[in-house]
């Protein structure tokens, strides 16, 4: 039956009673199954062992004489080993035996050995190529990170310049650019877009303020300077004051709201807008008024005095409030020119009581002499 244990052929000559040699010559004749080994031995399986106790062991074949062959002291011819003077004794034979097992296993260490240091330089060129690929790879995915690092950087800088408006002064625009950059640089990995947009948003919004929303500003003081009255449109300081008026209002309410949304900042345009325009006529009214002579209602006066006169007037009129009514203007008027009114008044009463001392010194002086 099949085994997995096998004996040397000295290890079956002790079993069977016989030599190593007559072992060995029945395993190389073929009259003993056995099996060869890396190193050449003859190993006899247990069961052929068994076989040959039970059945005996067959003749060993001879070969036929040769001629040449010298003969034993004896008379005998050599059956084997012709270089020997007698056959080897058994321990000799285990001896040289065990000799050639030994070399036989050197052999094969040694060349397992080789085998091992040739295995060891394909698997450490193997895994240098593995780490210098490993090292490429990770420079590519590095230089792809950095690409798309400063793509990312360029978009958000293009995202900021866009909502910066280009009239604002250059130094704003180059600390709001300068704020996003600081701020997104240092940022690993990078944000998704939604972040990334809200972190250009705050960081203009530190910067710039209310100028953030500066599109916005203009775009609506060119609104409300298209609606001004026939009456102040045609005049550039007035467009001018309009505008400035506008704008300062919007910028005031998006100190307190930065949101804000257009059609506040419509109404706060508006309502400065407004005022102007009323400042304006009302202006426009007290200067026509000032040139107005007969309103001013000094006709005795002097040019000095109608000069002092027109400029307490216009200083009572500037008190006044652009809302003032034409009633209100007249008493500020009358209020104004009421000192003049009393000094022209005892001038003409002095004047008067010069008169009469003159006619009367001239009547007497005329009935005295007659």
């Amino acid at each position: 039956m099949p085994t997995s244990l096998y004996f040397t052929t000295g290890q079956a000559a002790h079993q069977l009673g016989a030599s190593q040699a007559q072992i060995r010559a029945l395993c190389e004749g073929g009259s003993i199954a056995s099996e060869l080994t890396v190193g050449g031995q003859f190993r006899i399986s247990a069961g052929e062992v068994e076989r040959l106790r039970r059945t005996g062991l067959p003749s060993v074949p001879r070969p036929l004489p040769q001629e040449g062959i010298a003969a034993a002291r004896n008379g005998r011819a050599r059956r084997s080993h012709p270089e020997l003077l007698a056959d080897p004794s058994q321990d000799v034979v285990t001896a040289a035996e065990d000799v050639v097992v030994t070399e036989n296993l050197l052999r094969k260490r040694k060349i397992e050995l080789e085998l091992a240091e040739v295995d060891d330089q394909f698997q450490a060129r193997e895994i240098a190529e593995v780490e210098r690929r490993a090292e490429r790879e990770r420079a590519e995915r590095a230089r792809l990170e950095e690409d798309g690092r400063t793509d990312w950087l360029r978009r958000a800088e293009e995202s900021a310049l866009r909502r910066i408006h280009p009239d604002l002064p250059a130094e704003k625009r180059l600390a709001a650019i300068q704020s996003v950059r600081t701020r997104l640089e240092p940022l690993t990995p990078i944000p998704s877009l939604q972040v990334t947009a809200e972190i250009i948003d705050a960081a203009l919004e530190l910067v710039l303020g209310e100028l953030i929303r500066w599109s916005d500003l203009v775009a609506v003081a060119a609104e409300v300077r298209k609606k001004l009255p026939w009456e102040i449109r045609d005049s550039p300081e007035a467009r001018t004051a309009a505008s400035d008026a506008a704008v300062s209002a919007m910028l005031e309410l998006l100190n307190g709201n930065l949101h804000a949304g257009i059609g506040d900042l419509r109404a706060a345009a508006a309502s400065a807008v407004e005022a102007v325009v009323v400042a304006l006529r009302h202006e426009r009214r007290c200067q026509k008024l000032l040139d107005d002579r007969w309103w001013l209602r000094l006709p005795d006066g002097t040019a000095e005095e109608q000069a002092q006169a027109k400029a307490a007037v216009a200083r009572a009129l500037h008190e006044l409030p652009a809302t003032a009514s034409d009633r209100d203007v007249g008493i500020a008027r009358d209020a104004a020119m009421a000192p003049f009114h009393k000094g022209l008044a005892l001038a003409r009463a002095e004047q008067q009581a010069r008169a009469q001392a003159e006619t009367r010194s001239f009547k007497s002086a005329s009935t005295g002499t007659r």
